[in-house]
């Protein structure tokens, strides 16, 4: 694909193929940069997209989507404050998923255990009836 930075003529953007995701990850990898030249020069967009980064790291870090904040980490404009918080709120996050997730497994595993000791006294118990029978 060429280096413009419009739209090709044609293109399904919503298409499942792999040529077409790889031309749409160009695309917004050249728009990004263009971005990040605009920014460069600009002192008052930069402290906008500054801004706009960081909500959208705390909202990312709020509702657990890492996705949104990986985006943002890489931008230059974004203060290591910034990151720093995003990255507490995320571990937070991440530490009451990991403690629900291990309750979770606990009680899974607690219930199998009651289900064995379930089964070995009924195997126990047929066991013992079968000895008295013989």
């Amino acid at each position: 694909m060429s280096d413009s930075d419009s739209d090709p003529p044609n293109f399904d953007w919503d298409s499942d193929t792999t040529w077409g995701q790889q031309e749409r990850e160009e695309y917004n990898q050249r728009q990004r940069k263009k971005m990040a030249e605009k920014m460069r020069n600009d002192p008052v967009a930069r402290a906008k997209a500054a801004e706009e980064a960081k909500k959208a790291l705390e909202k990312a870090a709020r509702a657990k989507t890492p996705a949104i904040l990986k985006k943002y980490l890489g931008s230059e404009d974004v203060s290591d404050e910034t990151i720093a918080r995003a990255i507490v709120l995320i571990n937070k996050s991440c530490d009451e998923a990991l403690a629900n997730e291990a309750r979770s497994q606990l009680l899974d595993k607690q219930m199998q255990y009651q289900y064995e000791q379930k089964q070995c006294k009924e195997e126990e118990e047929l066991l013992n009836c079968m000895k008295r029978l013989l």
